[in-house]
């Protein structure tokens, strides 16, 4: 097993390094230093300034997808790290872990909620999620680097959903203060903030998901390069998997020291204007 792990640099750095020059050749990373282009994780023009259309081959695919074919024939699993708050260890273990439908999402919004708002604004709060969530939206949220949960994703980890804080943060366009909603989140001993350690097979990701991890190693893999040092944790290393994580994929869990005045960073996603 041949598995792909952030936290080695040294390593899979020497792999992109290989993949890249065997599909462009050395002119391509002449070119990255010549051109002093900096790779974008957002936006892959950086790309064809050193990758003119013409010298892309085969012609029919875009340069990202044909370094994930090469990603995906290089590594056969993956390592992830899932961030969540947990109530029985044992029962990721024997169920793995499964993404939640927009369903269970409100049912968990009404839930945590109701104690403290009335029903007309619950209507108004699940609706003003709908606006900006879809059923594209399901997934299981994952990141190479376990780092980059408590840094910049310890929200899966103080409150346990994503989904369920952007809902409490939209009631101060309401008037009410989510203080008291956030602190129970800190002070309630019944979940215990956890990562999942999980190596994924590579066949069981999604194209989509498959791109989006390429992406990133083709971006961090070119800066590393280009400034000849190993690059410091990315803050864009998570993604989400439209799978559910199978037990048989989870090797370890741990838990975390968290940051819990880490200031509430909304996902890219919800509309921060609703929340004032």
């Amino acid at each position: 097993m041949n598995t792909f792990q952030w936290n080695k640099p040294k390593k899979w750095l020497e792999t992109v390094t290989k993949i890249i020059i065997k599909l462009w050749g050395n002119d391509f990373i002449e070119g990255l230093k010549r051109n002093n282009v900096t790779p974008n994780l957002f936006n892959d023009d950086w790309l064809n300034t050193i990758l003119p259309p013409n010298e892309i081959v085969p012609h029919s695919i875009s340069p990202l997808e044909y370094f994930a074919m090469a990603v995906k024939s290089n590594w056969s699993h993956i390592k992830v790290f899932h961030a969540c708050r947990v109530k029985d260890i044992a029962d990721y273990y024997s169920k793995g872990i499964v993404f939640s439908s927009i369903e269970d999402l409100d049912r968990l919004v009404l839930q945590t909620l109701q104690p403290y708002v009335n029903e007309q604004i619950l209507t108004q709060i699940v609706l003003l999620m709908h606006n900006h969530y879809n059923e594209n939206d399901e997934r299981v949220f994952a990141s190479l680097d376990k780092h980059h949960l408590q840094l910049f994703c310890s929200h899966h980890l103080e409150y346990g959903s994503e989904y369920l804080l952007c809902s409490i943060m939209l009631l101060k366009n309401f008037g009410l203060s989510i203080q008291p909603i956030l602190a129970s989140f800190k002070g309630s001993s019944e979940t215990i903030p956890t990562i999942f350690e999980c190596d994924i097979p590579i066949k069981s990701f999604y194209h989509k998901n498959l791109l989006e991890i390429s992406r990133i190693l083709l971006t961090e893999g070119c800066k590393m390069i280009l400034w000849e040092e190993y690059y410091p944790p990315s803050r864009r290393t998570g993604f989400g998997i439209k799978t559910n994580i199978e037990p048989a994929w989870i090797k370890n869990h741990f838990h975390p020291n968290l940051n819990i005045e880490q200031k509430l960073i909304p996902p890219v996603w919800l509309d921060t204007s609703l929340c004032v």
